[in-house]
């Protein structure tokens, strides 16, 4: 007895391979567009991170001197939104030399990253004393508020915390 077995055919069509090819391009546009923004919000977290850095420099600096007169104490100076200063003893005499012993922070050209923020002139001012207490403004008229920094990728309307730190 030989009985004929109908046997289906198991490929695939064309169009089956159409949408599977088209919904890979969009998953990969997707990741490529989220890969490219996130080499920013590194950057943008670098920069915020060595702002930081600096901060806790200065008043590990102050505290360490124990740094009373305001002359003497180290500090962080943001001379412009993409810019800052930070003024520490370097070479450890106990005195503060700003001739000799500021490093400059220019990330205008590294990000398309700024510090934002209402109501900010330029230079600003943070200073620690040797109690590591922070005050900001000159010496002749210092402010116990510190402002908030915010670093921001440009255009920066409104800072989120998707393009912000």
């Amino acid at each position: 007895m030989n009985i004929n077995h109908i046997r289906s055919e198991s490929g695939k069509s064309l169009i089956e391979l159409m949408v599977v090819l088209t919904i890979s391009a969009i998953l990969v546009t997707l990741a490529v567009a989220q890969l490219g923004s996130a080499g920013e919000n590194l950057e943008r977290q670098n920069i915020a991170r060595e702002f930081k850095v600096s901060l806790e420099r200065a008043r590990f600096d102050s505290v360490r001197r124990r740094a009373s007169d305001c002359n003497n104490m180290a500090r962080v100076t943001f001379t412009s939104a993409t810019s800052f200063n930070l003024i520490t003893d370097l070479n450890q005499n106990g005195v503060l030399e700003p001739s000799t012993e500021t490093r400059t922070v220019d990330f205008q050209r590294r990000a398309d990253v700024s510090l934002v923020g209402t109501g900010i002139t330029y230079p600003v001012i943070v200073r620690f004393d040797q109690r590591g207490s922070a005050t900001s403004g000159t010496c002749a008229s210092p402010d116990a508020t510190v402002p908030t920094f915010t670093f921001c990728n440009l255009p920066c309307p409104t800072p989120t915390s998707q393009n912000s730190n």
